[in-house]
């Protein structure tokens, strides 16, 4: 048992992390803290931007390896050992005409928490133009949107600075939404106009 999770390695579905849940979201023969696409059974993601971890009721944090997404779970919120997981840039997403500038599904899908987490979701602006890198039409930080499950929950941005917000906050210097959440699911930013059709 390398990982001393009570999981002997022969029958550990990821052996050398720490996963006494053995959760294995896409059911690809790999626990969620080891697979580098947690959600997409094809590893078809963005695995910069995909990563997982396990977190007990002491709390944590779990971020992708860009750094583009982080959830920071605090004491409390869990009542035992779960294994968190981040996908990014998953191809099922669609916006119609929009643009979009980040997107994520944490999981496990419909997990809940005691306490609200904070989850952190940055964008790239690499020249500090004041618009997200590499989106054509070009887009605006001011103008970006922060959708849950399909449902718009802040924006635009220029509307949620620090200051003037409270469970949601963009902040352009910092090109992140910062989000508290009390359970997981589809998380994605995107510019005006693009409805709710993406998933």
């Amino acid at each position: 048992d390398t990982d001393q999770d009570g999981r002997g390695d022969a029958c550990d579905n990821c052996a050398s992390l720490f996963n006494p849940d053995q959760l294995d979201s896409d059911a690809q023969d790999g626990g969620d803290v080891c697979d580098p696409c947690p959600a997409d059974a094809t590893d078809q993601c963005n695995q910069g931007g995909s990563g997982g971890g396990n977190v007990d009721e002491t709390g944590g944090v779990v971020s992708t390896p860009s750094g583009d997404v982080t959830i920071a779970i605090p004491p409390g919120a869990l009542s035992g050992d779960t294994s968190i997981s981040i996908n990014g840039g998953v191809s099922g997403f669609q916006v119609g005409n929009g643009s979009v500038a980040l997107a994520a599904t944490l999981g496990p899908a419909g997990q809940t928490f005691d306490v609200p987490v904070t989850v952190v979701l940055k964008w790239p602006d690499s020249d500090g133009d004041g618009f997200v890198d590499g989106l054509s039409p070009a887009l605006a930080e001011n103008d970006l949107l922060l959708w849950k499950d399909g449902v718009q929950i802040a924006g635009p941005c220029a509307d949620f600075l620090p200051g003037a917000c409270t469970t949601a906050c963009c902040d352009p210097a910092a090109n992140a939404w910062t989000v508290q959440v009390v359970s997981f699911s589809a998380v994605v930013s995107t510019g005006p106009g693009c409805g709710n059709g993406f998933m």
